[in-house]
């Protein structure tokens, strides 16, 4: 049964994709071939949209199984799904960076990120730490759990009070010290004496709460993914517009410096995170899997600029030149992707004979041209 829904989910967008690239097709620069390719570009973000939207609605069905009955394999694989999920997100990321990049020019956009994606987030804003077990919204009573009341609370004062979005959901899984139990999951369904005299309720308590809690983020991720890839697909909104409104040479200008911030500096950092100790540092600071999630932003930038009938990086570089940057690019993610799968065995030596070559991936394409933004 969830096979046939997921089959006639994807039809569905698929065909929704038809109209969007008609729409596309008819326009009046149809014939300028830079036009054609930032436009494309513009498609492989909404298909990126489409496939985490899939892998968030397979993450739903997992949490309510997990809700439903927890266990310590439950959790496991309520976990897996939001890995499964949140790579998946990472084939988008390159469009994150853009947006943050142009704070003004996509303000609309950012606001969308902000709400699926923020990560600088304060762990007791949302729920107990170590040295505060009273801590956050799951254990303020005041606080009515409700998605309109999550989203007000969302970066409220300060854009670490963090509420939505997938690393909430993350701490929310893993805890301060990535080693939440199942168990904070099990729901309640007695109050003793003291808590009575309190006057709490069996919805006051904590793992309810904390229950309540999961449901209502995810739900709220789930349905900001949907309201983004709609709009992302439907050429008149104004996410849309704000980057289809602009020259084809801004286009390019805009994806060209993302590309070469991402080579020489974000993905360079990100990748030297991996071997360190301190885990705030790392992209997913409770839940791990730096080199999984820069592999996937990575191969994003790949699909991004090497995919369609005129790809993007021909438009920055001579033919063979091209060519030569695509394998190179090829060759480092390969390298990458078996990096992954030693775990315990990655030492920095490795790591850094791959790092080493995002600086010269980045130099290759040249200086961004910045007048053309």
């Amino acid at each position: 049964m969830n096979h046939i829904l997921t089959t006639a989910f994807t039809l569905l967008i698929a065909l929704s994709c038809c109209t969007s690239s008609a729409f596309a097709a008819d326009s009046p620069t149809d014939n300028d071939p830079l036009d054609k390719a930032t436009r494309y570009a513009w498609e492989l973000g909404l298909q990126s949209l489409i496939n985490t939207e899939q892998a968030s609605r397979n993450l739903s069905g997992q949490l309510e199984l997990f809700l439903a009955e927890p266990s310590e394999a439950g959790f496991a694989q309520l976990r897996q799904e939001w890995r499964n999920c949140h790579q998946q997100w990472q084939q988008h990321a390159v469009w994150v960076e853009l947006a943050r990049g142009q704070a003004h020019r996509l303000a609309a956009l950012n606001r969308r990120y902000f709400s699926i994606d923020a990560r600088e987030l304060q762990p007791g804003y949302l729920d107990a730490v170590q040295d505060y077990p009273f801590s956050g919204i799951v254990n303020d009573i005041s606080i009515v759990l409700t998605a309109d009341n999550l989203r007000q609370q969302h970066g409220l004062t300060d854009p670490s009070e963090v509420s939505l979005g997938f690393h909430a959901l993350e701490f929310l899984l893993w805890g301060e010290q990535s080693q939440r139990p199942f168990t904070d999951y099990v729901p309640i369904t007695t109050i003793n004496a003291e808590q009575n005299a309190a006057g709490l309720t069996i919805g006051d308590l904590p793992n309810n709460r904390r229950r309540t809690a999961l449901r209502l983020i995810n739900q709220v991720l789930a349905d900001d993914l949907q309201r983004l890839r709609q709009d992302w697909q439907n050429p008149l909104s104004p996410i849309s517009q704000s980057y289809l409104n602009l020259s084809p040479s801004v286009r390019l200008a805009l994806i060209h410096r993302t590309a070469h911030q991402l080579l020489a500096v974000v993905l360079p950092d990100q990748l030297l995170q991996a071997i360190t100790n301190d885990r705030t540092m790392h992209h997913n600071q409770f839940a791990g899997d730096t080199l999984q999630h820069s592999l996937a932003l990575l191969s994003g930038l790949e699909a991004l600029l090497s995919q369609g009938e005129s790809p993007l990086v021909n438009h920055l570089l001579v033919a063979d030149a091209g060519l030569e940057w695509q394998q190179q690019l090829q060759n480092l993610i390969a390298g990458l992707n078996e990096l992954t799968q030693e775990k315990d065995n990655i030492t920095s030596a490795k790591l850094a004979s791959l790092v080493e070559q995002l600086p010269h991936l980045a130099n290759a394409l040249g200086t961004p041209n910045l007048a053309a933004e």
